[in-house]
């Protein structure tokens, strides 16, 4: 009887020792797998940080050459009233 109920004990404790040893290669799967959806989604967040700063590039850009084209209008419309003037005086003196 002794004997017997040291083999249960042997028994539970194997039991035991396979659901935990089973129970840890799930952990290291699921670990495995969190790990692969980590890496993909930093990959897709450098991606993202990688078009987000070529956006404000551009944008920085249009802003720059809004500037410019903005600057040219308004010469050319100084350029164009002194025109008018220079035009226009001639014709006041007659």
């Amino acid at each position: 009887m002794i004997k017997q109920d040291g083999q249960d004990h042997v028994i539970i404790a194997l039991a035991m020792a396979l659901e935990l040893e089973a129970a840890l290669r799930r952990e290291k799967l699921k670990k495995r797998r969190m790990e692969k959806v980590l890496r993909a989604h930093r990959v897709t967040l450098q991606e993202k940080w990688r078009k987000h700063a070529m956006l404000m590039r551009k944008k920085q850009d249009m802003l720059a050459e809004e500037v410019a084209n903005q600057k040219l209008v308004d010469n050319f419309m100084v350029f164009i009233e002194a025109i008018e003037k220079n035009v226009s005086q001639p014709l006041l003196t007659n």
